[in-house]
């Protein structure tokens, strides 16, 4: 009877070391599943995430469209230098003032995405007529800063004042 215990604890023994050979395995394959699901999780969450971005940033671009188009209205863009003059002599001619611009040139500016349209204009007029010029080019819908003016009366005709006014408009650059 004890050669049968014996061998009964031994098969126990070896029974016991299976199922925790078996149990390790399992647990092993277990923790490779459990690895694998938490990426997968984590992925998915990334990829969430990264789509609620999207959509935010699509709605943002779509509730921006107007602001963003009247934002780009008060810069001139390359195409439309040469209109931009245009515009500042048609002022002249409808407000009675005989225009001549001096120079026009291309100034740096510290953003990345514009430069100034830097303009010199002379222009010869009386009084109310320099005075509307004036405030007409102000009222302008660009990103416009007067860098300087003067006026004098013009030698010789009290009537006419000669002024002279240095604008800087802001310019979209051209990048491609």
């Amino acid at each position: 009877m004890l050669k049968k215990t014996k061998i009964f604890i031994v098969i126990l023994i070896i029974i016991n070391l299976a199922l925790a050979g078996v149990l390790w395995y399992f647990s092993g394959v277990i923790n490779i599943h459990s690895e694998k699901a938490l990426s997968s999780t984590a992925e998915l969450d990334f990829e969430v995430k990264k789509e609620e971005k999207l959509r935010s940033t699509e709605a943002i671009i779509r509730d921006t469209e107007e602001e963003r188009v009247e934002l780009d209205s008060r810069f001139v863009k390359d195409e439309e230098v040469v209109d931009f003059i245009k515009l500042i002599e048609n002022i002249g001619e409808k407000t009675g003032v005989v225009v001549d611009i001096k120079t026009v040139s291309v100034i740096d500016t510290d953003f990345g995405f514009s430069e100034a349209l830097g303009l010199q204009v002379e222009y010869i007029g009386n009084w109310s007529e320099t005075m509307h010029f004036l405030s007409l080019i102000e009222e302008l819908p660009f990103s416009i800063e007067i860098i300087s003016f003067s006026s004098d009366k013009k030698e010789g005709d009290e009537l006419l004042w000669q002024s002279s006014l240095g604008i800087e408009v802001l310019k979209l650059k051209n990048i491609d």
